[in-house]
Order: structure tokens, then C-alpha cells, then sequence
């Protein structure tokens, strides 16, 4: 999403960088963000994991390292997902000192004390602590459950920076809006879909370039990384499609992440394509045009990009009604 944007707004006559962690383009406004590397694990480190506050990154120079010079250059700071990025969440109440600092949301993680949907927890809205998710997937690396302190430094950081969050979906928004980003003006912009890229083409020309029986229905659904991430609904598919079995379908999986062999095994006893992540927009466009349905029994979700692709495709969506996806899918 971010580099889509971006793109736009190049397309728009606007000087961009874009800062990444690891660049895979050729774009020279493509930037790698040069985060410090560390040599070792410090006595700080060692408190912090021990503390279960790993998440906030407060260890890192990032992005403080970037320095005021680099950062007073641009007229506007925008952030996106930066989990994993080794980026100081303290570090928000300096950069927003500096430049107006725009925050798209695109998950609860910076209302939360550390997971990225609370699901029916609503501990959130207070103080969280003895979380229900410690323990479980993405949370299985945490050595004690430090939920509370990550909310309660959020918060504290919070008060301290001038932010403009922005929701992907009026849900997104309204749920922020209960929590400690509730402070800010919080408006709503909805995730674009580029029409020029995703359009219909003919069904019958795309099943066979992609070795898909003529007569087959085809039902098209995304994948997490691994089986361990429930919440695109994998439990779901896997329960159910042994009761297709009969019903002439074909699947088309798609995977968030490289290739995963764990779930490549696990589809390859269904008629289908091989579970792959794809990159190239147009061979994007063909395989929602390849699908008679998408399918999208996600557990949780801000909105649902997949969705609005394949509705540019003209391809019918059946979905659960969860989070900003019934904005999308609606009766």
C-alpha cells in the first residue's frame, strides 16, 4: 500500500522517498533506511526481553539515527507498518516534533500492548495485561507478558507527539478513536485499487494460460505465511473444503510471504495452483480473473485489499463479516 501510494503520488508531480528495510526494486526513490546494525546482545536488550517489551524496539536508534537534518528536507512524514522495522516508538514524539507525521493504520497493533488484532479481548480500552494471546502466534517469542508496560509506554509516547492516524476503514478509525490514539483528529481514507492494473480480461483466455480446467470452479483465497496464523481463516478453508470434494473446483492460493513449503504440502492433495506470493500486479490481475469467486474467511482485518482487486477484476467476493471488510463487502 505504501509503495502504491508513493507511486501516486510521483505520477502526480510529488518528490518522494521511500524507506524500506531491505530494497528489492530498482526505483532509485527507493530507499534503504541503513538501520544500525548491532553487534551484540546488550545487558539493556537482556532487560528489555526480560520485561516482554521487545516489540517497541526501544533499544534502536531508529529513527533517530536518520537525523534532524534529513528529516526537515521533506514537508511531510508518512508512516505505515513499521513492526519489525527496529523502529523506536518513543522516537514518534521527536519525529512528529519536526515534520507533520501521518499514521495509516493498518492494523490494532498501535492501539494494543503488543498484538495485531484483540479480537474479543476489549482489554485494550483500558489497561491491557494478561493477555489471551500470550503464548500464541505472533506472540510465541515473548519471554514474559509485558502487555501492560507496551500499552502504558504507547500511551505516554502518545501524549507526547503530535500524529494524524489515519484508518483504512471507518472500523479501523472508530476503534481508535475508543482507545489511546483517541487523543488525535482521526479521519478515514480508504486503501485504493489502481483500475488501470486490475481489470477485467477474458476468463476463458487466463484459466487455460494457466493450466485451469475450462469447467472448473474456481475459488481464489489468500494464505498467512504459515499455518500457525489463523487469522486469514486456514482452519476454515481446511475444514472445508474436503466437502467440496466431487464438486469439479480448482484453487487458486495465494501466500502474504515467500514460498512456504509446510503450505505447499498441505494444498497439494486439492486441485489447485501452488500456494506463491505474486509480486507482478499483472500476473496478479490474471489469476483474479482466473477465479470465479474470491474467498475470504479472514478472522480479523482493517480492510480487505484482496477484495477490492478482485472486485476491479469483476470477480465476486464471498467474505466474512468481520472489521472493515462488511465496508467492502456489503448485502
Amino acid at each position: 500500500m505504501a509503495y502504491m501510494l508513493s507511486q501516486g503520488l510521483r505520477d502526480r508531480g510529488h518528490e518522494i522517498e521511500y524507506l524500506v528495510k531491505s530494497k528489492h526494486a530498482d526505483e532509485s526513490w527507493i530507499v534503504e533506511a541503513g538501520l544500525p546494525q548491532k553487534t551484540g546482545r546488550t545487558v539493556s536488550d537482556r532487560v528489555i526481553h526480560r520485561l516482554g517489551l521487545n516489540g517497541l524496539s526501544l533499544n534502536s536508534a531508529f529513527p533517530k539515527s536518520l537525523g534532524r537534518k534529513y528529516i526537515e528536507q521533506f514537508d511531510l512524514i508518512h508512516l505505515h507498518d513499521f513492526m519489525g522495522f527496529q523502529f523506536n516508538t518513543i522516537h514518534l514524539a521527536w519525529l512528529s516534533s519536526l515534520r507533520p507525521t501521518v499514521w495509516t493504520l493498518h492494523t490494532m497493533w498501535p492501539l494494543t500492548g503488543g498484538c495485531l488484532y484483540a479480537y474479543d479481548c476489549d482489554r485494550w480500552q483500558r489497561s491491557c495485561g494478561a493477555c489471551p494471546q500470550f503464548g500464541e502466534f505472533p506472540l510465541l517469542w515473548l519471554h514474559r507478558d509485558g502487555s501492560r508496560g507496551i500499552r502504558a509506554i504507547k500511551n505516554w509516547t502518545y501524549g507526547r507527539s503530535r500524529l494524524y492516524p489515519v484508518g483504512v476503514s471507518e472500523w479501523i478509525s472508530q476503534v481508535s478513536r475508543e482507545g489511546i490514539l483517541g487523543r488525535f483528529d482521526i479521519r478515514t481514507i480508504l486503501n485504493p485499487v489502481n483500475t488501470e492494473v486490475f481489470h477485467p480480461i477474458d476468463k476463458t483466455e487466463v484459466k487455460q494460460k494457466l493450466g485451469i480446467p475450462p469447467a472448473a470452479k474456481t475459488i481464489m483465497f489468500s494464505l498467512a505465511a504459515n499455518l500457525l496464523d489463523k487469522r486469514k481463516g486456514v482452519d476454515v478453508i481446511l475444514e472445508a473444503l474436503p466437502q467440496l470434494q466431487g464438486e469439479g473446483y480448482f484453487l487458486i492460493p495465494l501466500s502474504i510471504s515467500a514460498q512456504s513449503e509446510e503450505m505447499q504440502s498441505v494444498f497439494a492433495r486439492f486441485p489447485s495452483l501452488e500456494p506463491r506470493h505474486i509480486s507482478d500486479p499483472a500476473e496478479l490481475n490474471i489469476r483474479y480473473n482466473a477465479a470465479d469467486l474470491l474467498w475470504h474467511p479472514s478472522l480479523a482485518d482493517t480492510s480487505s485489499l484482496v477484495t477490492l482487486e478482485a472486485f476491479a477484476a469483476g470477480t465476486p467476493a464471498i467474505a466474512t463479516r468481520i472489521g472493515g471488510v462488511q465496508e467492502i463487502v456489503t448485502e
